[in-house]
C-alpha cells in the first residue's frame, strides 16, 4: 500500500461513518473513546483539578505526594495537618501524527476525513489521568522536620501508536481500492486504571541534605494491551478479509464494561515506589531529583490472554452500511478461539525528574528535565517562571515534549501558610482552542490548534495548632499535660497527679 488514501466512497461522497460508532469492540474504539472523554473532561469539567509538572517546587502539598522529599510546612506559621478540600485532578492529553484533523473531526462527532493521509505514517496518542481522592499530611517533629502524609488516588495511563491506514479502513474500507495491502493494522495500544493508596515520609538530614519516600499499595481495575507486529488486507468485490499476528491481554475480555468493572477490589494487587532527595547550596540554589512511580501491578486470573497468529477476520460486503460493525464482531470472535485465562503483571510508568530552583526577589526560577525511564522518546524539558507578589503568585512557563513538541503554559496561585489554590494549564493555546470550541459546540475553532490539552486546580487547607520551634512554643509534643499519653486517659487520680508533677505555667 502507498501513496495517499482514496477519499471517496463506493458512492462518491465523503466518508460519513464515524470511527466511534463503527468499531465498538476492536481495541482502537476503547483508546478512542476513552481520548475523547478525557478531551470532554479536560474542556468543560468543574472539578478541582491538578498537575504535578507545574507545581515542581512550589511547596504546595500536591508537590508533597507527588515528589516525596518536598516540605508543604512553614515552621512558625503553618498548622499542623494538611487535607485537600475537594479531590485534585491531574489530566494531560496529546495526540500528533498526520491523523490529526481526523481525530478532530472524531472528538467532535462528525465524518472522518481521509485525504491526505500517507499510509506508512503513524500517530501517537499519550493520555494520563490522576484523581487524588485523599491528601492527608501531618507535621510530625520540628528539629528534623519530619511530614509524613497518607493518600488515596484513582490514575489511569494511555499509550498508543496508531497507523493512517487503520484510522482510514474503520473509517470507511472503500478508502482502499482492491486489492492486497499489507501493514494496515500494525500498531500498539495500552490503557491501564487502577487505585493507589500511598504513604509518604520524609525528614532533614541535616541542613543541606533532605530524603523522602512514598510506598503505595496498588490494587488493578483495567488492563488493556495490544500489539499487532504483522497484518494484511485484501478488499474484494464482495468481501474483505484482514488477517492479525500479535498479542492482546484485557483484563475484561470481549465484554462491555459496566459500572461495577470500576469498584476496586483485592484480585489484582500490586505495589509502588517513590524515592527523593534534596540538596540546598550556600547561595539558596535547591536541587531535587525524584524517582516516581517505580512499580508493577499483578493481574489475576481474570486476565484474558488471545494469540493472534495470522488470525483472520472475514466480511461481506454486501451489507455495506453495516460493515465496519461487523467487522468489530468477527473480530472479537476470531480473538476468542485463542483466549486463555491466566494471571499476568504489568509495570507502572516510572519517572525520574531532576529540578533545580532559586529566588530572586519575587520571581521563582525552575528548571526541570523529566525522563520516562522506560521509554527514552518520552522527555520533558520545563522552565517555570513564577512571579510572587504577597500571597499571589503568576506564571508563564514553557515546554518542551520531545513526541509532541513546545507549548506554554501559565498558572495563578494563592498560597499562604494554611491556604493554597492554584489553577492552571500546561498547554495554553490548544487548551483554550479545544475547550471554547465544545463551549460554543464549533470545531472550526480549534482547526489550526494542535491536539494537545491539560488543565489543573487545586484546594487545599492546614488545621490543628501552629508548628512552633521551642524558643516559640506554646506547645511542646511530650511535655504538656495533654500529650502525656495513654495513663493520662485512665482516671482522675492520675491527671491530678500529672497536674502535680508538671511544671507551672
Amino acid at each position: 500500500m502507498s501513496g495517499t488514501l482514496q477519499k471517496k466512497n463506493f458512492l462518491g461522497q465523503e466518508p460519513v461513518i464515524p470511527l466511534l460508532f463503527a468499531y465498538r469492540s476492536h481495541f482502537l474504539y476503547l483508546f478512542f473513546r476513552l481520548s475523547a472523554i478525557i478531551i470532554c473532561c479536560l474542556c468543560i469539567t468543574t472539578t478541582c483539578l491538578a498537575q504535578d509538572f507545574s507545581l515542581i517546587h512550589s511547596g504546595t502539598s500536591y508537590d508533597a505526594f507527588e515528589n516525596p522529599v518536598q516540605q508543604s510546612f512553614i515552621q512558625e506559621k503553618s498548622k499542623k495537618y494538611s487535607l485537600n478540600i475537594l479531590p485534585s485532578i491531574s489530566a494531560d492529553f496529546a495526540f500528533s501524527g498526520d491523523a490529526e484533523a481526523s481525530f478532530k473531526n472524531l472528538i467532535f462527532g462528525e465524518a472522518i476525513r481521509t485525504s491526505n493521509l500517507s499510509s506508512d505514517r503513524h500517530n501517537l496518542l499519550d493520555a494520563d489521568f490522576n484523581l487524588y481522592l485523599i491528601q492527608f499530611r501531618i507535621y510530625k517533629d520540628w528539629e528534623y522536620h519530619k511530614e509524613m502524609g497518607f493518600s488515596l488516588q484513582v490514575r489511569n495511563q494511555t499509550q498508543g501508536d496508531v497507523p493512517n491506514s487503520t484510522i482510514a479502513f474503520l473509517n470507511n474500507y472503500q478508502n482502499f481500492n482492491g486489492g492486497n495491502y499489507s501493514s494496515v493494522f500494525n500498531g500498539v495500544a495500552r490503557n491501564q486504571l487502577f487505585y493507589q493508596l500511598g504513604f509518604s515520609y520524609r525528614e532533614n538530614y541535616n541542613k543541606k541534605w533532605a530524603f523522602g519516600g512514598k510506598i503505595s499499595f496498588l490494587a488493578g481495575v483495567l488492563n488493556t494491551d495490544m500489539e499487532v507486529e504483522r497484518s494484511s488486507l485484501e478488499v474484494f468485490d464482495d468481501r474483505v478479509s484482514a488477517r492479525f499476528s500479535g498479542r492482546y491481554n484485557s483484563s475484561f475480555g470481549t465484554q462491555d464494561l459496566e459500572g461495577r468493572t470500576f469498584i476496586p477490589s483485592l484480585k489484582n494487587p500490586g505495589a509502588s515506589l517513590s524515592l527523593g532527595t534534596s540538596y540546598t547550596t550556600k547561595n539558596r540554589f535547591y536541587f531535587s531529583l525524584n524517582l516516581k512511580d517505580l512499580g508493577f501491578i499483578h493481574w489475576g486470573d481474570s486476565l484474558s490472554r488471545y494469540r493472534l497468529q495470522n488470525t483472520e477476520v472475514v466480511v461481506s460486503t454486501f451489507e455495506r452500511n453495516s460493515i465496519q460493525s461487523d467487522f468489530s464482531s468477527n473480530f472479537g470472535r476470531a480473538i476468542k478461539e485463542s483466549q486463555e485465562s491466566g494471571s499476568g503483571t504489568s509495570k507502572l510508568s516510572p519517572q525520574l525528574t531532576f529540578a533545580v530552583s532559586k529566588y530572586y526577589g519575587p520571581y521563582h526560577l525552575v528548571f526541570v528535565l523529566d525522563q520516562f525511564v522506560l521509554n527514552r522518546q518520552q522527555s520533558r524539558i520545563a522552565l517555570l517562571n513564577n512571579y510572587n507578589y504577597r500571597r499571589i503568585s503568576f506564571g508563564l512557563n514553557g515546554f518542551y515534549h520531545l513526541d509532541h513538541g513546545f507549548n506554554l503554559g501559565t498558572h495563578f496561585m494563592v498560597k499562604s501558610e494554611n491556604t493554597e489554590f492554584y489553577i492552571g494549564t500546561e498547554k495554553l493555546i490548544s487548551s483554550y482552542a479545544l475547550g471554547k470550541s465544545f463551549v460554543k459546540d464549533d470545531p472550526s475553532i480549534a482547526e489550526n490548534s494542535p491536539i494537545a490539552a491539560n488543565i489543573y486546580l487545586g484546594l487545599n487547607i492546614k488545621f490543628g495548632r501552629v508548628v512552633n520551634s521551642p524558643p516559640q512554643a506554646d506547645f511542646i509534643d511530650g511535655l504538656n499535660d495533654e500529650e502525656t499519653g495513654y495513663i493520662y486517659r485512665l482516671n482522675n487520680k492520675e491527671k491530678r497527679s500529672i497536674r502535680r508533677r508538671s511544671p507551672k505555667k
